[in-house]
């Protein structure tokens, strides 16, 4: 494996992460504000 798609692998990996914890966070915020329950998942 060269360096270079080491690298990019990292990267991805590590964009597929902070993606998810933005994703989850975006998630909370929106469902408090729905008046229906789901506030707690």
């Amino acid at each position: 494996m060269s360096i270079v798609n080491r690298r990019n692998a990292v990267v991805g990996w590590l964009t597929l992460k902070i993606g998810k914890v933005v994703a989850r966070r975006q998630a909370r915020k929106v469902a408090r504000k729905l008046p229906f329950g789901r506030g707690k998942t």
